[in-house]
């Protein structure tokens, strides 16, 4: 459902989903995750973040699938991170 929302969503003939777009998914599909209130935060207050590619999107997937809530195992060199760098 994740990744098809990223296909569905963005504008057709786009390659990206515009930020907003994609803030909303998030609140819609993750918002049980404890990581989407920080992530959401960061995009919006933070972040010069304007649109997801789909590498992006799914490292956004993998990032809340993958590091616990404390971020004891946060690995900033993982393939996962690199997108909060942006």
């Amino acid at each position: 459902v994740y990744r098809f929302a990223f296909e569905f969503s963005k504008e057709k003939g786009q390659r990206s989903l515009d930020v907003n777009s994609g803030i909303a998914l998030l609140s819609l599909l993750m918002g049980d995750n404890p990581h989407t209130p920080k992530l959401i935060e960061f995009l919006t207050q933070k972040s010069s973040v304007k649109v997801f590619n789909k590498d992006q999107w799914m490292s956004i997937l993998e990032f809340t699938s993958v590091v616990s809530t404390d971020l004891s195992n946060y690995d900033e060199m993982s393939a996962c991170e690199f997108f909060l760098f942006i």
